[in-house]
């Protein structure tokens, strides 16, 4: 397992726990003590469902050893691509901005009905089978994307793709680097969910932004990748512009820590030096986040 001294100050940028719709592994409360007891910088709450902005600034209020940071997904359930809800979400302390998951047009197209165990209950709760996408008819962003990239510029957030196509992704990306925004986080490209090219995601990171390396894509819930072809990707890329994620916190895998002491285990096992290992999971993480 890697040292307490390659972890420590670690964040991972893609967990999930409890509240939530969906069964979970820990409370948010647990992830704190979990990053206290191995020294991280920090824990981030990503929820499909609704802003954890604000249960993030209460946390912080209760306890200042561990950094909590929130944000919103911009799903169904917050209004979809809604300026006003991101608007209010950053002004609550927000540090992310995620464009749709699972209520995208690219995930209802890939993945609806193949959700299975990930996503217990979904067909539970009130959920459009259309889906939300970034285009309009003739492909071109639709208005209000450019009242939410420039509050993720204002705020000085964290702008992150969600689950969309790579069609979107590329005028996205586009119209972001045009508004001056400078921390884009790309979600688990390597996943089938939403996968992008690997030399568009070298083209994405010569441009500036950051793409994931999750360990879920080669687990077996999706089988997508392994980590071999991840650490191959990120010689590729360069460690420099990429960032360790777990994208864990599903109530049948093990916890988020984890499952990230496993990843880096095997990378290093692979090659990927200490001094990457930090650059991808301190470093990086901790300048999107400040």
């Amino acid at each position: 397992m890697p040292s307490d001294t390659t972890i420590k100050n670690g964040i991972d940028l893609h967990t999930h726990c409890n509240p939530s719709v969906f069964p979970r592994k820990l409370t948010v409360w647990e992830m704190v003590k979990e990053a206290k007891e191995n020294h991280l910088g920090g824990i981030v709450l990503k929820s499909h469902e609704s802003s954890t902005s604000d249960q993030a600034s209460v946390i912080n209020m209760m306890q200042s050893e561990v950094h909590v940071y929130g944000g919103i997904v911009l799903n169904e359930f917050v209004g979809g691509l809604n300026p006003a809800s991101v608007d209010v979400a950053l002004k609550m302390g927000g540090k992310f901005v995620w464009m749709p998951t699972i209520s995208s047009e690219q995930h209802i197209r890939y993945f609806r009905g193949k959700e299975g165990r990930l996503f217990q209950g979904i067909d539970d709760i009130f959920h459009s089978s259309k889906g939300i996408c970034l285009l309009d008819k003739s492909g071109k962003l639709k208005p209000e994307i450019y009242d939410i990239l420039h509050l993720i510029k204002k705020y000085n957030a964290v702008l992150c793709s969600g689950h969309i196509s790579v069609d979107e992704l590329k005028v996205l990306a586009d119209a972001a680097f045009q508004e001056g925004i400078e921390k884009f986080l790309i979600t688990h490209p390597d996943m089938d969910i939403a996968p992008v090219p690997i030399d568009y995601q070298k083209e994405l990171a010569t441009r500036g932004a950051f793409l994931e390396k999750c360990y879920l894509a080669a687990g077996s819930n999706f089988k997508n990748t392994s980590v071999n072809q991840l650490k191959k990707s990120i010689d590729k890329i360069g460690h420099k512009h990429c960032v360790l994620v777990t994208d864990y916190g599903q109530s049948f895998n093990i916890k988020p820590i984890q499952a990230m002491k496993e990843f880096i285990d095997t990378l290093t096992g692979m090659g990927i030096t200490d001094s990457q290992i930090r650059t991808m999971y301190v470093d990086n993480p901790n300048y999107l986040v400040g």
